[in-house]
């Protein structure tokens, strides 16, 4: 071996020490640059699992709220049909089944399950931090509406309680399945304190009043009202998609029986045209404000009372009265079952004429009558007694034509002449229509 070899492997000898020495550098400058990054991540990573938990709690929050407002919902229900169950309420308790703890329920089944809002569960935003309350509002009381209060506690982030609160009202509405047919239900997030005041309904008030003080300046702005959450619920008669039994609501469209009868009814209201297609029968009274048109019989067990025509193809038949408070009653004929006859088979018409004369029928006669003409003579001008009159021995009238107009001619008999002679007279005419 030359002294150049034992050179170079001298030289190999004590450069190994130095690269695995600046190896070792490099890691452990590695290990702390992922270090630094991995705490300076930390905050990021627990801000993200808080802002999961607060989604999964908001989330839990809404499902039970909804499930509360469908409890809610049975039971003003049956506070409105008369069941009988207490109409003031400060806590959930009472809608809860007899089997929970504490048992002060009013129905043994209950409306909500026992789990719902229960303090000793920690995964939602209800652990008894809410108040609820039942007002009754109208006339005579008959409108029910309870709300709910709930404050959204978050001692963690205390800012971030607006936006929780708004979560959970978003989760309230995508968990109920449906609208409550004849409720009015609503979720507000970060109110005013003031409209929880036990005596204000609320589904009665514009939406954006609640978020004004008394001075009407929005407030969602303030953080004294962030994290206030308000849950509604109203039997409002407005918001009825079904016709009230009670009659506190009203259509907005036409009623379609859809072919079905409607029947056991009293009085019929009617403000513009009742139109029927075949036969009508009325138990009750009935006023009619316009025109009634019946394709067949109308057949009333009270009185109909009319302010237009009322219009029947076929017969009218009532046990009281038909009255038409403007206009006339028109029809063909009528039958006085009393009289046994035909409206028509009596006198409808009488005038007086100066005679001779003509005179036009007034009517049209139905089927199997005729025109019939029925003549007095009132007075004989020119035969007055105390006006140098001379005796009369006979008096009669003459009716001549036909097809709708008749000549009428009074005769008298003289004392000289013995024979029916033309004279003047007044006439009374009367007009009737008799059988062929």
């Amino acid at each position: 071996m030359d002294s150049q070899t034992v050179r170079d492997e001298a030289v190999v000898g004590i450069a190994r020490p130095r690269r695995r020495k600046q190896s070792g550098y490099v890691t452990l400058i590695g290990m702390l640059m992922a270090l630094a990054l991995a705490i300076g991540a930390l905050p990021w990573v627990i801000e993200m699992q808080e802002r999961d938990r607060e989604a999964d709690r908001a989330e839990k929050t809404g499902k039970q709220l909804a499930q509360i407002s469908a409890g809610l919902n049975q039971y003003m229900s049956e506070i409105q049909s008369g069941e009988g169950h207490p109409e003031e309420i400060n806590s959930l308790a009472p809608l809860r089944p007899e089997s929970c703890e504490p048992a002060e329920a009013v129905k043994e089944e209950g409306f909500i399950p026992c789990h719902v809002a229960s303090t000793d569960r920690s995964d939602t935003y209800l652990r008894g931090d809410y108040e609820i309350q039942l007002i009754e509002f109208g006339a005579d009381d008959e409108g029910i509406e309870v709300q709910l209060l709930l404050e959204i506690e978050n001692p963690r982030n205390p800012d971030r309680r607006a936006a929780i609160a708004q979560y959970v009202a978003n989760e309230v509405a995508l968990s109920q399945e449906s609208a409550s047919a004849g409720f009015y239900d609503g979720v507000y997030a970060n109110i005013e304190r003031d409209v929880f005041d036990g005596q204000t309904p609320v589904s009665l008030m514009d939406p954006e009043d609640l978020y004004r003080d008394v001075d009407g300046n929005l407030t969602v702005e303030d953080a004294n009202n962030h994290g206030r959450l308000l849950m509604v619920l109203s039997n409002r008669a407005t918001d009825d998609r079904w016709l009230r039994v009670d009659g506190t609501n009203q259509m907005e469209a036409n009623l379609d029986a859809g072919d079905n009868s409607i029947v056991n009814a009293d009085s019929i209201d009617a403000a513009g045209n009742l139109v029927l297609g075949e036969d009508a029968y009325i138990g009750g009274g009935s006023v009619i404000q316009e025109n009634l048109e019946v394709d067949g019989d109308i057949s009333g067990g009270s009185d109909i009372i009319s302010e237009g025509d009322i219009v029947s193809e076929g017969n009218i038949f009532t046990d009281g009265d038909i009255v038409a408070e403007e206009g006339n009653v028109v029809a063909e004929d009528a039958f006085l079952e009393n009289a046994g006859m035909r409206a028509s088979t009596g006198v409808f018409h009488q005038e007086v004429i100066d005679a001779p004369g003509s005179v036009d029928f007034q009517g049209n006669c139905g089927d199997g009558l005729e025109p019939r003409i029925f003549t007095s003579i009132q007075s004989v001008i020119g035969h007055d007694a105390g006006n140098g009159a001379t005796a009369i021995h006979g008096i009669r009238t003459i009716v001549d034509g036909g097809g709708g107009s008749y000549q009428i001619t009074p005769q008298v008999i003289g004392p000289e002449t013995n024979s029916w002679q033309n004279t003047e007279a007044q006439v009374v005419v009367m007009m009737a229509c008799g059988p062929n």
